[in-house]
């Protein structure tokens, strides 16, 4: 994707600082205009509320009825009237540029959370959602460059190809990448077109779009049979070796944290309890929810055929984050619970790369075979 230099776009108009920030201002007086008519809009429906309030019984089904109609249309308006609150403090972030050089022409559609119109028929603002936002994400993919132009002045960017050419050759490099076959053509394919695995594969590569340090990765097996599961995580390790990207993988599985983690946090209601190598956890877990976690994984009988101790479980539930005491958030389903666990937190204590919450932290009884 070609991109015109600033010095080209100088020649163009709408593009220079001060047309930006005329624009801003624009906008901005237009955003107040439609503040000012949802607050109007609100007030009196609150007031026709009330009134009819005052006016139908509950015994009375047609005034219930216009009761639960205008109620419905008051929560409309209000939480649209919190959307544009919130939109107008930064009404745009991006702007682009359908531009013909040779022509000096230009067509500009600037991008925002919420869409801004000046009347009923003319947008000022585009939502990101709408259709033609879309090359704006495309375009990241590709050659284009951003340039921040002004207070207010939100990302710049100018294109030179409408159709996004160049990113849609990087999105099928990017399939190429994870491994999706014939890329040049799953990449124009809608989500229901593929496959659970593929799917997966293509939101691993929008990950990996801008190559990041880290990748975040929750959950990622979801709903996944085996098969698929073993290929995303060595489309994962594969692209930890080739990339450098540390990943941060967040899940439930023991199985996945056998397979993929080097050191392994556990975490309970919020907060970590034990951390350690992959080994020392799922061998040795030394926090009673950690071994609990362990307990409950099922195992193969081994001893010529008899029946292995019954299956655990951890009793209880989880705790509500606001309902979580002075004390350890585990203590009310901890077996080895004593008082002091209720009335003070247990400091997370490391020793030789290891690390514990609990004041009654010991090697288990029962480790992984």
């Amino acid at each position: 994707m070609n991109q015109i230099n600033q010095t080209d776009t100088k020649s163009i108009p709408g593009v220079t600082l001060e047309d930006e920030r005329n624009t801003l201002s624009e906008i901005l007086a237009i955003a107040d205009r439609n503040l000012n008519q949802a607050r109007s809009s609100v007030e009196n429906l609150a007031d026709e509320l009330h009134e009819l309030k005052e006016i139908y019984d509950v015994e009375d089904k047609e005034g219930l009825a216009l009761w639960f109609n205008t109620d419905a249309r008051f929560q409309q308006v209000r939480q649209e009237l919190l959307r544009m609150e919130r939109s107008r403090k930064k009404p745009y972030f991006g702007r682009i540029d359908f531009t013909d050089a040779s022509l000096l022409k230009k067509e500009c559609y600037y991008i925002g959370k919420a869409a801004i119109t000046k009347n009923s028929a003319e947008l000022v603002v585009i939502d990101w959602r709408a259709p033609i936002a879309s090359v704006y994400y495309e375009s990241s993919l590709g050659a284009c460059t951003y340039s921040v132009k002004g207070e207010g002045a939100y990302a710049h960017m100018t294109l030179t190809d409408p159709q996004g050419r160049a990113a849609w050759e990087k999105a099928a490099e990017l399939l190429a990448e994870v491994g999706i076959p014939e890329p040049a053509i799953r990449v124009r394919n809608y989500p229901f077109e593929l496959s659970g695995g593929m799917r997966q594969r293509v939101m691993i590569a929008i990950a990996l779009a801008c190559r990041p340090a880290v990748l975040i990765a929750d959950e990622p097996t979801t709903a996944l049979d085996v098969s698929v599961q073993a290929q995303i995580f060595r489309l994962l390790k594969d692209t930890q070796r080739h990339l450098g990207t540390a990943i941060l993988f967040i899940t439930h599985d023991m199985g996945s944290i056998a397979t993929m983690a080097d050191r392994v946090i556990v975490m309970y209601a919020g907060r970590c309890v034990e951390s350690g190598t992959a080994e020392d956890i799922l061998l040795d877990p030394r926090h009673p929810y950690t071994q609990g976690l362990i307990a409950c994984i099922p195992h193969l009988c081994r001893d010529g055929g008899k029946r292995s101790a019954p299956l655990q479980e951890i009793p209880g539930m989880v705790p509500s984050i606001r309902d979580i005491g002075p004390g350890c958030a585990f203590a009310p389903r901890c077996a080895l619970a004593k008082p002091d666990c209720f009335a003070e937190r247990p400091p997370f204590t490391t020793s030789g790369g290891r690390g514990t919450a609990c004041f009654r932290a010991a090697p288990s009884e029962r480790s992984l075979p």
